[in-house]
Order: C-alpha cells, then sequence, then structure tokens
C-alpha cells in the first residue's frame, strides 16, 4: 500500500486535458478502473524489483517467501500450512524444498 498511496496522490493532483479521461470520470466506477491500473503497474514495478534484487543468488519470489516462513517459525511447519500461507498445493512445497535443499539455502534437520 505504501507503493500505491503516492502515486494515488499524483493522480488526484495533476489535472489532465485529455477528452476520454474526462468522459471516463463522467461514468459510474472511474475510480475503480483507475485504482485497478495503479495496481497493475505498481505490481510489474514491485515484481521487477524484487526478482532483480534475488537474480544473484538465483532465487524466485515464491522460494524467498518460503525461506522466510521458514527462518521466522521457531518450530517445524506442515506443508500444508506453508501451502496456504503461500498460496500454492503443499506438492509446489515439496518441489521448492527440494530446489532449496539443493541449492543449499535450507539444511534438512531429522527430527
Amino acid at each position: 500500500m505504501a507503493v500505491i498511496f503516492p502515486i494515488l496522490c499524483y493522480v488526484q493532483i495533476v489535472p489532465t486535458k485529455i477528452m476520454a479521461f474526462e468522459k471516463l470520470k463522467q461514468r459510474k466506477g472511474w475510480m475503480t478502473y483507475n485504482l485497478g491500473l495503479i495496481l497493475a503497474k505498481s505490481f510489474r514495478i514491485l515484481n521487477a524489483r524484487t526478482s532483480s534484487f534475488l537474480a544473484p543468488f538465483e532465487l524466485t519470489a515464491i522460494e524467498w517467501a518460503l525461506l522466510g516462513l521458514l527462518n521466522d517459525s521457531p518450530a517445524s511447519l506442515p506443508a500444508k500450512f506453508l501451502a496456504d500461507e503461500l498460496g500454492v498445493e503443499p506438492s509446489f512445497i515439496s518441489e521448492l524444498l527440494k530446489k532449496l535443499l539443493s541449492s543449499r539455502y535450507c539444511l534438512f534437520h531429522q527430527v
């Protein structure tokens, strides 16, 4: 939300002379449309920045999120919980863990 807020202020403050925009403003729901565009653009910018930051480590955003969940947890977590937190299937968690184990970003500890 911190990325979107300054953009929203910019959209509301800067006047525009584009006729299409004026016509769009007269329709019901024009703000929802603009917010959707801002949300999509901010997602693309954030995704690109995250990918470029993680590229030297050969990690994806989902792998980084999984490492964060594992790091923040004081105890072991079931794959179902991890899958629900990340919005993926439990089988995908297994594949991610195999990759992270092979790349030595996490270690397996037998309990």
